[in-house]
């Protein structure tokens, strides 16, 4: 991550904030997604949980869980390839292919 950010300064001279729980800056943690919440729920719980895969989701009981069970679900390496999100039962965002990756994909044991 530290080369990411280098490659930012030296590009644009200005610092990148990592937004995670990994960041080194306090504000970057407290900004995160497993550290933000909406109305008791946070903010990872509702991207895992708003998921909608080829063969299934979402998966709303994501919402009740930890966000580190959520982000760990099963489901996101066995329903097949992340096709958009879901809001208020509307597909709000459609995931289009990326010509480096492919698609997005859960961390999951090979």
């Amino acid at each position: 991550m530290r080369a990411l950010h280098q490659s930012i300064y030296e590009m644009k001279h200005e610092k990148a904030l990592e937004v995670s729980s990994k960041s080194e800056v306090r504000v970057g943690k407290e900004i995160g997604a497993f550290s933000l919440e909406l109305d008791g729920i946070f903010l990872e719980n509702v991207f895992q949980a708003a998921k909608q895969y080829e063969n299934g989701g979402p998966y709303l009981d994501l919402l009740n869980v930890s966000p580190k069970q959520a982000k760990r679900d099963e489901r996101h390496c066995n329903s097949g390839k992340l096709v958009g999100f879901v809001r208020n039962d509307e597909m709000n965002i459609t995931v289009r292919r990326s010509r480096q990756s492919g698609v997005a994909r859960a961390t999951c044991p090979d």
